[in-house]
């Protein structure tokens, strides 16, 4: 994936408002005077800019964890790492969290963006062909009057030796002192590689809580169906899924997201 299709949709909409900024760089300094401090820390930080799709500033030791040059970031911007992402995983960022992301701030009350943590991860590609696991953790420090996101401080972290599988999660958290401990206010998992529309919406759902570990009758309480409704929709996603049995389903769910449904 070479372009971010919702990114350009924001960005023409940040156009439409006449949000688009002219500055350059140097207009980070009131927006995070720590910037130097970050840098003499090593943290695996970034200041990216919404109106102009580019990092601002992105530190040493996020370029080392990318593995990527600092031109090829503060000049390419999203569409930069988009195409260093493994490709199941450029589609969901592209296709749902980045557009959930914005919708979730353009909701929210005035003043009141600062308090919440962005969460999620994907694989990147490093130059010797593998690919490492990425958390990327984000807030926005700056909206419009109306609300439209600006500019984000975030940060990434290698999670490879602690991702069991595949599967993408995104998070939305209010981290401020009046929601303790942090209220998850979007929490969204995705199976990169698996063909989603070819299981019903229901099956979805079960299928998640089942590699989460929940039982049918557990399933059927959460989901307000019956326990002989759960058992039917997971004899179809053993049928769709061509799994051995319900053991195989839930056991192999790492070579499910793997590509054993292509998109």
């Amino acid at each position: 994936m070479g372009t971010s299709k919702s990114y350009t949709t924001y960005y023409n909409r940040l156009k439409e408002r006449g949000l688009l900024s002219k500055g350059g760089p140097d207009d980070t300094a009131p927006i995070l005077p720590g910037l130097s401090s970050l840098q003499e820390n090593a943290l695996p930080a970034y200041l990216f800019d919404y109106t102009q799709n580019k990092f601002l500033y992105i530190s040493d030791s996020a370029l080392r964890l990318l593995d990527v040059s600092s031109r090829t970031c503060l000049l390419g911007g999203l569409n930069s790492l988009l195409r260093r992402c493994h490709p199941e995983d450029a589609v969901i960022l592209d296709k749902h969290i980045l557009p959930d992301t914005i919708k979730f701030y353009l909701a929210l009350l005035p003043g009141t963006h600062s308090r919440y943590l962005t969460s999620y991860n994907f694989r990147i590609r490093t130059k010797t062909g593998g690919y490492r696991s990425i958390l990327e953790q984000s807030t926005i420090t700056h909206v419009s009057d109306d609300n439209m996101p600006l500019v984000a401080l975030g940060s990434f972290t290698d999670i490879s030796n602690y991702s069991p599988d595949n599967r993408v999660v995104h998070r939305i958290e209010d981290v401020s002192k009046a929601s303790t401990p942090a209220c998850p206010c979007l929490n969204k998992t995705y199976w990169p590689g698996m063909q989603q529309q070819r299981l019903s919406k229901r099956e979805s759902e079960i299928l998640r809580c089942g590699s989460d570990g929940m039982e049918s009758r557990e399933i059927a309480c959460k989901l307000s169906i019956s326990f002989h409704t759960v058992n039917n929709h997971r004899r179809n996603i053993i049928k769709k899924t061509k799994s051995k049995n319900l053991v195989d389903l839930v056991s192999q769910a790492g070579r499910f997201v793997n590509g054993l449904y292509k998109q």
